[in-house]
């Protein structure tokens, strides 16, 4: 009875290693930008594809005040990981489940890169990042090479979207769960 969750646990891990270990072969993740003041509170189903392997999540963010949160669950309800980010920095809070490489900074930038305003961005990227914006996506530039796509199917706090990280060659889905809570 337990091996759904079981085996789900050991992919999660497999995972989460994998994209922690492919920091190593790469720069690190470009520079957070600050935690949003405007507040938004939000559940998004996140598929995350990597070498043929997918993994499903239920998310959360919430965003205002100057702070960021995020969690995230697996599909039996268990949380897997915890970051919150205010001007202090990003904390990070794993399951056991998580392997010490899970690249939080990357997650985080990914989340930031697919929701936050572009001028939020732009402002925190040093000289070697450059941001990209069209009508319906965005792409991040390391040294002028292309590292990250963002493509939307309307707002991103209200509609899918999908971010293929070229440099990791991982690729996720968000669908939103609930609508946006900002009034």
């Amino acid at each position: 009875m337990c091996r759904l969750p079981l085996t789900a646990s050991l992919l999660i891990a497999l995972l989460f290693s994998l994209l922690g270990g492919c920091q190593l072969l790469a720069p690190a993740a470009p520079p957070l930008a600050a935690p949003l003041h405007h507040e938004h509170q939000l559940e998004h189903l996140l598929t995350l594809t990597h070498d043929g392997q997918q993994l499903r999540l239920r998310c959360v963010l919430e965003t205002g005040n100057g702070e960021t949160r995020v969690v995230a669950l697996n599909e039996a309800g268990l949380v897997l990981v915890q970051m919150r980010q205010n001007e202090q920095g990003l904390t990070v809070e794993r399951s056991a489940l998580l392997p010490d490489t899970f690249p939080a900074e990357q997650v985080m930038a990914d989340i930031q890169l697919i929701f936050w305003p572009a001028s939020a961005i732009q402002a925190s990227l040093p000289t070697a990042w450059s941001l990209s914006v069209e009508a319906n996506s965005r792409t991040l530039y390391h040294n002028g090479q292309p590292v990250t796509q963002v493509h939307y199917q309307g707002s991103p706090w209200q509609a899918p979207s999908a971010l293929n990280n070229l440099r990791y060659r991982y690729q996720l889905n968000l669908t939103p769960l609930s609508p946006d809570a900002t009034p």
